[in-house]
């Protein structure tokens, strides 16, 4: 799966489980850049992550059978990435979600729930040419888990505990579908196009 799941940590009013109201804003994916097959250190590694938000087409269809659609937006101000390599080339690449500050409105932060696009972009000088690499992977960012069945504690080395989840999405088809559902359950609308 290469699919990063965040957790804001905000419940609905209705549900108190403390499993709900657990916040994760790092979501990992492993990296291997490599020129002509070798593994190798880049130069530099960018960032960039796109919310796929969706919204109603009701104004500009395309067709009778269009009922919603994406509105890509650039929202890498709210994320951070950080590469750490084992060895040339073979890493991890851990993306923190940033967001608002934490006295904002549940509505403010719920506008984040969405499924975002990670696009990385590797560099790596070749004598005077530079040489480019570039992936994507999704990263979903939800207010809570679907299934706190799925919930394990875990105690870190700090002493403080963590929630950890078998399956965030629980039986959604998709990051999309969870996310369009999380919105609807706080009152968030679906914009307009």
């Amino acid at each position: 799966m290469n699919t990063g799941v965040i957790l804001l940590g905000m419940p609905p009013a209705d549900l108190t489980a403390p499993e709900y109201s657990a916040a994760d804003f790092l979501a990992q994916f492993k990296v291997l850049v490599s020129y002509n097959g070798v593994p190798v250190t880049p130069d530099q590694l960018l960032c960039q992550v796109i919310e796929k938000d969706k919204v109603n087409p009701l104004k500009t269809k395309q067709g009778p059978w269009e009922n919603l659609a994406s509105a890509p937006k650039d929202m890498t101000s709210n994320f951070v990435c950080k590469y750490r390599e084992s060895k040339p080339g073979v890493g991890v690449l851990d993306v923190y979600f940033q967001g608002p500050p934490a006295t904002s409105s549940i509505l403010d932060v719920g506008q984040f729930i969405a499924d975002y696009i990670l696009v990385v972009t590797a560099t790596f000088a070749v004598g005077r040419t530079v040489v480019y690499g570039t992936e994507i992977q999704d990263i979903c960012v939800l207010g809570w888990p679907d299934d706190i069945q799925g919930a394990v504690l875990v105690t870190k080395p700090d002493g403080t505990q963590h929630y950890v989840f078998v399956d965030p999405l629980f039986d959604w088809s998709s990051c999309e579908d969870l996310a369009l559902h999380q919105k609807d359950l706080l009152g968030i609308p679906i914009a307009w196009a």
